[in-house]
């Protein structure tokens, strides 16, 4: 940038902003009153680059010009401030509210698409879409066909997910291993925590089993035999001397009265 003659060091104590401030509304004229569309966005961020430029540079040369007088060029300093504001200052205000206002509308319009799009593939899912959406669908460089194919891999990667759940967990568990995976999205964790819950049943069961043993013990084979009715029986018998002494070590062992 060509050095301004209203800064140096001969003139600088004596610093005209008037003149400064006139060259300064010259130099800015190009910057003012333009008009951006989405089209030309590009060429926006250009110019806006161009002023901030501009504007940093005359704060650089003050900067270096009043090094020696400091104390007293404060003043000087405070109305070149306010002069690079009240021209370029408002050209790159103007500029950027209309960078941010097309981004604005930009991200507008593809949220719109996301949730149109998310609302179609998934329909009244319990799947929220801030649960699935990629931050990345937001940026400019991320086409409506990638935006589209992810949303249909993500919604059968869950259907075949939870299709798998309901064969696994088809009992009890099925609602509470579903809300799960909802909540989730996680096949691995959801089997995991089905594992989970039928441990606790079965660990439930074994305690009202022993419950049950203490309050209604089982009856042992000599205690069933001992509590039935006794009858009177009569007959001869006939085998060999092992066979018979088999029958008479049953009769002493179940307590078998024996008749004479």
């Amino acid at each position: 940038m060509e050095k301004s003659t209203e800064l140096t060091t001969q003139n600088i104590l004596t610093f005209d902003i008037r003149t400064f401030y006139s060259k300064l509304e010259k130099e800015v004229k190009p910057y003012l009153g333009l008009v951006y569309t989405e089209e030309t966005i590009a060429d926006a961020k250009k110019t806006l680059a161009e002023a901030r430029q501009k504007k940093d540079d005359y704060n650089k040369e003050r900067i270096e010009l009043c090094r020696p007088y400091k104390d007293a060029l404060s003043k000087v300093k405070a109305e070149v401030d306010d002069a690079l504001e009240k021209t370029y200052g408002v050209a790159i205000c103007e500029i950027q509210k209309q960078v941010t206002e097309v981004e604005e509308q930009r991200i507008a319009k593809r949220k719109h698409y996301i949730n149109e799009v998310y609302k179609k593939i998934f329909g009244d899912s319990k799947i929220p879409l801030e649960k699935i959406q990629d931050k990345k669908w937001i940026n400019k460089g991320t086409s409506t066909r990638k935006i589209l194919t992810d949303l249909q891999q993500k919604f059968l990667q869950i259907h075949n997910d939870e299709q798998t759940l309901r064969t696994l967990a088809d009992g009890p568990f099925l609602d509470d291993v579903l809300n799960y995976f909802y909540e989730t999205l996680s096949l691995n964790d959801s089997i995991a925590k089905l594992q989970e819950l039928k441990t606790i049943e079965q660990k439930v069961v074994d305690v009202q089993e022993v419950k049950t043993e203490i309050v209604h013990p089982k009856k042992s084979a000599y205690e069933y035999i001992g509590s039935q009715k006794k009858k009177v029986m009569s007959f001869r018998l006939r085998g060999t001397e092992e066979e018979l002494k088999a029958v008479k070590a049953f009769v002493l062992e179940h307590n078998i009265e024996v008749l004479s």
